[in-house]
């Protein structure tokens, strides 16, 4: 049988240095990211917008009458006609009444039939402001925003509020302040 030897105070010592040092330079030294009178603005969301051209009734019915000519394992089951294509989302954040973010986020993929997908980090005062953010398809230049946000949160020193898209909800939503 083996003998097991015991461990040394050298041998202690050599694995405690390591785990006490990584244990106190995680803590220490502390560090922020933004400055003690700021704070941050993340606009974040993933939206879907609908196609440049929808399938048409005329196009649907000539597409039926096509499937019926070919033979079984030749019809396509789902309907091929329209745009694949999805209309480009215009995003604009004003605060305190300037616009101090606005952009146009196309849709993602090579025909770009995606969702539009945005992460935009902005730097803020710490304290009060009004907030309003919009979003809006580009086709609909002429009508209003399709969803707005509009509030007063109140952005926390060295703190992150995000405003997203909720799907389920349809809506633009303020989360709570985090780090």
């Amino acid at each position: 049988m083996a003998k097991v030897k015991k461990l040394t105070f050298i041998g202690a010592l050599v694995i405690a240095l390591p785990v006490l040092l990584i244990g106190y330079f995680s803590q220490k030294p502390e560090y922020g990211f933004n400055s003690p009178n700021e704070s941050e603005l993340v606009v974040s969301f993933r939206y879907t917008s609908r196609k440049t051209h929808p399938c048409t009734d005329k196009e649907l019915k000539r597409l039926t009458e096509e499937r019926k000519g070919r033979p079984k394992h030749m019809r396509s089951a789902r309907n091929i006609c329209g745009s694949r294509e999805r209309v480009p989302v215009n995003i604009s954040v004003e605060m305190d009444g300037k616009t101090t973010f606005d952009r146009l986020v196309h849709p993602s993929g090579f025909t770009h039939d995606g969702a539009c997908y945005l992460f935009k980090r902005l730097i803020v005062p710490a304290g009060e402001h009004n907030l309003k953010v919009k979003l809006a398809e580009v086709a609909e230049t002429g009508k209003a925003a399709k969803y707005i946000y509009e509030g007063k949160p109140l952005f926390p020193t060295a703190r992150r509020v995000v405003v997203d898209f909720n799907l389920e909800a349809m809506q633009l939503r303020l989360t709570p302040p985090t780090l």
